[in-house]
């Protein structure tokens, strides 16, 4: 099979989308700048998702790699609004609980986005959903919380389980969803 220039752009996507993830988690690891690391985490979820996405949906490519990494992003968003109730200060918790809101809204759009976008197979795209959308993007949450705990707070044992677990979220997301979809080109063709 020929690469394609959809193919090569969803694969600069994702790169771009992992390095920005990278430098947000050594943002947030070694320097410790918490606030700008989010700046940083956000779109690099997103666009590692929309990327992934954009490879392995075999139709609507651009829609449903917008729509998954809006999802990501939501899910990122909500995991910083998470930290933010953590903090004593009432101006954090207020920006915690505007996260949190501004976080849930984006999932529901991106959600209702990446179903409509895939109109003849609406199934197939609610476990894509579930699958890419929301298991891959909890695994890469749970990648950046236990980078987090090994290196800022210093708990190896919980730090490395964490790791496993996301590790094991964004590859059993990624995996399925591609089994998913490749079930719907086979059946398509």
């Amino acid at each position: 099979m020929k690469p394609t220039a959809h193919s090569k752009l969803f694969l600069a996507i994702l790169v771009m989308g992992f390095l920005i993830l990278a430098f947000g988690v050594f943002l947030l690891t070694y320097m410790r700048y918490h606030e700008r690391a989010y700046i940083f985490l956000c779109p690099g979820a997103a666009g590692l998702i929309g990327g992934i996405a954009g490879i392995i949906t075999p139709q609507a490519k651009f829609k449903v790699a917008i729509f998954y990494g809006v999802m990501a992003f939501a899910i990122v968003t909500m995991t910083v609004g998470v930290n933010y109730l953590t903090y004593h200060s009432i101006q954090d918790q207020q920006r915690g609980y505007a996260c949190i809101a501004g976080g849930i809204i984006i999932l529901l759009v991106g959600i209702v986005g990446a179903i409509v976008a895939q109109p003849m197979a609406r199934i197939a795209a609610c476990f894509s959903v579930i699958e890419l959308g929301i298991a891959a993007s909890a695994g890469i949450v749970a990648c950046i919380i236990g980078c987090h705990l090994l290196t800022v707070d210093g708990y190896q044992h919980e730090a490395y389980t964490t790791i496993a677990i996301g590790t094991i979220c964004f590859l059993g997301g990624i995996a399925s969803a591609a089994l998913t979809q490749n079930k719907v080109a086979i059946q398509r063709s």
